[in-house]
């Protein structure tokens, strides 16, 4: 499983800090992108995250949800 250990936000995006960088939380990473596309943004220099700009009608909550369901779809 991928632990996100910290969800920031950062003006219109939220960042997320996975526990660690291994091969499974690059899978699961991966579908997070499948869904956001170009909205999506991951930083692997220093403390490692991922970035999701949220549509302007969304909440963070929506984004939340929508990343860690997407994160999930790998074990259904």
């Amino acid at each position: 499983d991928m632990h996100i250990t910290e969800i920031i936000q950062s003006g219109d995006c939220l960042l997320f800090y996975p526990e660690e960088v291994s091969e499974k939380s690059m899978e699961r990473i991966s579908l997070v992108s499948e869904q956001f596309g170009k909205n999506m943004t991951l930083n692997l220099t220093g403390k490692a995250n991922f970035r999701v700009k949220m549509d302007k009608k969304a909440t963070p909550l929506d984004v939340m949800r929508d990343v860690l369901t997407a994160m999930k779809g790998k074990d259904e």
